[in-house]
């Protein structure tokens, strides 16, 4: 009895370790936000990209946790596009 009390500790402990690594695997993955962009808890989810009409000021759509474009650039085709300057979406990079 002592042995499968033992066994499955070590089972439970292992397991935790494992979820424990990947969960920082995938933040980790998430929080890259490539050249020109930077992670924020609350992204606006109205961001502009290459071409996109006019949106309204102040952006009226809740936040959430993502990546934007640093001040200057914008996305290049949506949301999860690249971060690019406004004359990179005229006249390529």
């Amino acid at each position: 009895m002592i042995n499968k009390l033992s066994m499955k500790s070590v089972l439970v402990t292992l397991l935790l370790g494992l979820l424990v690594v990947v969960d920082a695997a995938n933040n980790t993955e998430a929080t890259d936000c490539g050249p020109h962009g930077r992670w924020s808890d609350c992204a606006a989810l109205c961001q502009p990209y290459c071409f996109s009409p006019p949106r309204p000021s102040p952006c009226t759509l809740p936040c959430q946790a993502g990546c934007e474009c640093d001040e200057g650039y914008v996305r290049k085709q949506n949301f999860y596009g690249p971060c690019i300057t406004e004359d990179e979406c005229l006249y390529g990079p």
